[in-house]
């Protein structure tokens, strides 16, 4: 734990903060990139590299876990990119949302899941290493 003395936390509450708007912008940006890679779990990876390396769903309560994973995956990854990618990726956004608002009949759900997450996996791509 850190201590602070009383001057200490007066000087640093006494000092003049910017409020321009450059300055505001800036912050904003840095606290939105800061939050938006604070949206991506393990999780999300494991099962990625699972689904993609052939694991198949044990019963379709499995398969439904992993579709739910990967519905609240694509919810942030789509207010994420903006934040993480230079150019906006209009046309894996557009995939990613159709997967995502997909109803898929429990004997299609596997390949379903296997192109959900090649999706999910190229979106990733773009992002790059701030992903």
């Amino acid at each position: 734990m850190v201590t602070m003395t009383d001057a200490a936390a007066t000087r640093l509450v006494n000092q003049h903060a910017s409020t321009g708007e450059d300055t505001m912008r800036r912050l904003i940006a840095g606290l939105s990139r800061s939050l938006a890679g604070e949206g991506i779990s393990d999780a999300l990876y494991d099962t990625l590299n699972g689904v993609l390396d052939g694991y198949a769903p044990a019963d379709e309560g499995d398969a439904e876990r992993i579709a739910d994973l990967f519905r609240r995956s694509a919810r942030q990854l789509v207010h994420m990119v903006p934040h993480l990618t230079l150019m906006y990726p209009t046309e894996e956004i557009r995939r990613l949302r159709t997967f995502r608002d997909s109803s898929v009949p429990a004997d299609r759900l596997v390949p379903h899941l296997r192109r959900f997450a090649l999706s999910i996996s190229a979106l990733l791509d773009l992002m790059g290493d701030d992903a």
